[in-house]
Order: structure tokens, then sequence, then C-alpha cells
């Protein structure tokens, strides 16, 4: 006779002591197991939902049951915030099912644990990859778009980070001139500029520009110290002006961040100028009464940023930003009130711009420093 094997899936049986000194017993087979593991992970319980999936792993046998199995459980480790194990197993997903859509939602969830653990040069090609899948939601392509610019932007290549923000905002106006309910698909609906995904490709660009701006050191003599000048205030001006529309949008998280920054702005230009290359031969009384006159002349940047944080701690509350930037605001006022009020290490700062050293070199633990991020 032919051999029949039928194969089961297995039951888990949990062994107890009850409050009489016995045992309970409950069995749960494989699926509901998975299912409870489910419920665990949206109820926030990630650490008990990853140990019951974990549990599950080695038994299961049916190839849909598998991939969404290692997907949950890399979401699992995505909320423990343990980023190699996360990026381990939704690579899993990625190797195992290329074709299905879950691997593009695991692609994106690999680039945020990479963000994660700053390997921004292995984040391009896998997002470029994933551009190149077809059938993409709007915003999952336009979330792909967003994190190639992102970290093209932390590797510093601000060309190409300019071009990939804006081909995020181009993509999403595009959608829009074509959006049409009857003859369009609902996932290809365009993004509201008060998406998240919007606001950061906005906020994105005018980091480009703020980064080239503070890359710009004026030199002697006149002729190229004009030259950079006009070269700076430009990129100033093209970042306030992102900036601005990254605020226009509201967003809790990216509005108040582009306040800040706006803020930061006449900071980063009062500094920039105070570090100007000095006409060589100035005696000591010279370079007093220069640093004097450009001090005073600079003084009203500074107010300005003051003004600047005043409307955006407003904000803040208005839109419902997170306390952190509220809290990040009034310090900055209060810093700077210091620095114009006190003249804090004013004379070491100028000791300092005569010898060729910009303020934003200044050594960590200095009085007086910028910042070029505010928190998350």
């Amino acid at each position: 006779m032919a051999e029949t094997v039928i194969e089961m899936e297995p039951v888990f049986i949990e062994v107890r002591a009850d409050h009489e000194g016995g045992v309970e017993t409950d069995a749960e087979d494989l699926r509901e197991r998975i299912r409870r593991a489910g419920r665990l992970l949206v109820e926030g319980d990630a650490a008990q939902a990853q140990a019951l999936y974990e549990a599950a792993l080695p038994f299961v046998r049916d190839d849909e049951l598998l991939r969404a199995l290692l997907f949950n459980l890399g979401l699992a480790h995505e909320a423990q915030q343990a980023w190699e194990a996360s990026a381990a197993r939704f690579g899993e997903v990625i190797a195992g099912w290329r074709g299905h859509p879950d691997a593009g939602h695991a692609m994106l969830r690999v680039a945020e644990a990479w963000a994660q653990l700053e390997r921004w040069e292995a984040i391009p090609s896998l997002m470029q990859e994933h551009g190149q899948r077809g059938g993409l939601p709007l915003v999952e392509r336009l979330e792909g778009m967003v994190r190639l610019a992102s970290a093209l932007l932390e590797l510093r290549r601000f060309t190409e980070a300019a071009r990939a923000y804006d081909a995020v905002l181009a993509r999403n106006a595009e959608a829009s001139a074509a959006w049409d309910p009857q003859r369009v698909r609902p996932e290809q609906r365009p993004l509201r500029a008060s998406h998240g995904l919007i606001s950061q490709a906005r906020y994105g660009r005018a980091r480009v520009f703020h980064l080239l701006a503070l890359g710009v050191h004026l030199r002697m003599p006149n002729e190229v110290l004009r030259q950079d000048l006009a070269t700076f205030r430009q990129l100033i001006d093209e970042a306030r002006e992102a900036y601005l529309e990254a605020l226009a949008g509201g967003h809790p998280l990216w509005a108040a961040r582009a306040g800040l920054m706006v803020g930061q702005l006449f900071e980063d230009t009062y500094a920039t100028v105070l570090a100007a290359e000095v006409p060589a031969g100035f005696s000591a009384l010279e370079s007093a009464i220069y640093f004097h006159e450009l001090r005073r002349f600079l003084r009203r940047d500074l107010e300005h940023a003051i003004r600047v944080y005043q409307e955006a701690m407003a904000m803040c509350y208005r839109i419902g930003a997170p306390s952190s930037f509220v809290e990040e605001a009034q310090a900055r006022i209060v810093r700077l009130r210091a620095y114009l009020d006190e003249r804090l290490a004013w004379a070491t700062e100028e000791r300092w711009v005569l010898d060729g050293i910009h303020p934003r070199s200044y050594p960590r633990g200095a009085r007086w420093r910028y910042h070029t991020d505010p928190p998350d």
C-alpha cells in the first residue's frame, strides 16, 4: 500500500501553575498564534509580538503566511528601534518576494532603518530600484523619492539632492494637473501641500540652499568679497523662500522646523559676515573700530532672528507642534539676548576671526555657537 503522509500545523501548548497548586494549559494553533502576535503589535506590545512571531517562524510552510510574518517581524523590530534586525527581516521579504507589493513596502522600511543607522550611502541605489517598480501608489512613490533626496542631502551631494527634491514636487504637481476622480485611480490622488512628504521635500530643498550658503566664506580682496557676498545672499534668499513654503504647509513637524530655520538664517548671516576676511595691516585700534562698526551694522540680523523665534513659538502652539520646538525657540531667544546684552565672548570671537577661524568652526563648548538643525 502507498503510504499517505499528512503534514499538520503545530499546536502550541502553554503550561502554567494555577492558584491551587495545580496546572493549567492553553492550546493555540499556528495561525491563531500569528493572529495574536498581530494584535499585540497593533496594541503596541512589540516585544511580546516579536517573541510570538519568532516562536512560530520555524513552523510556517505557507508562502503567503511566511511573507506576512517576516514583514510583521520587521515592524516589531522597528517599533523597538532594533534597526539592524529590522533591516534584516525586511531584507528577507525583498529577497524572497521581489515582485510582490510587500517587497516595495519593505524597501521603504529598510531605507528607514539605514537612515537611523546613518548608512546614507546604501539608500540611493535601493530607492532608485524602488522607483522603477510599476504600479506604485503615488504616496509610496513620493516617499521613495523623498528618501532618495534626503540621503543625497546627508551625503552632501547637493546638486543631486536639489534635483531629487524638485522631482518630488514636480511629480505631485503633475498628478494635481491630471487629477480627475472619474478617470484616475484613487491611489494616484495628488498630495496636499500640508502632507508630510510635500512639506519635507520643501524643507529639504531649503536645506540644500542653506548648507550651500554655509560653505561660502567672504574673502579679500574687495572684488572677491563682493562676489562672495552676492553668492551668499542669493543662497540665503533662496533658502528663506523655500523654508517659508514649507512653513506655509502647516505640518506640525516640518513647519515648526522651517520656522526655526528662518531664524537660523539670520544668525548665519551674522556669523558669516562677522567672519569675513579682515583687511591686512589693521592696527589694534583699527581692528577694534572695524568690529565695533561691523557688529553695529549686523545687530539687526540677530534682532530679526529673535522676532522670528518669537513668531515661531506662537506658530508652534497654533499648529500643535511638539513642545521641544517651543523650548528650542525660547532657548535661542535667551541665548541671543544674552549674547547681545552681555557681549558674550566677543573679544574671543574677534581674535579668532583675525586668525582666520570661522565662528561655525569654534571648538565645542565655546560660549557662542550656532545651531544648524532644530530638534526632531
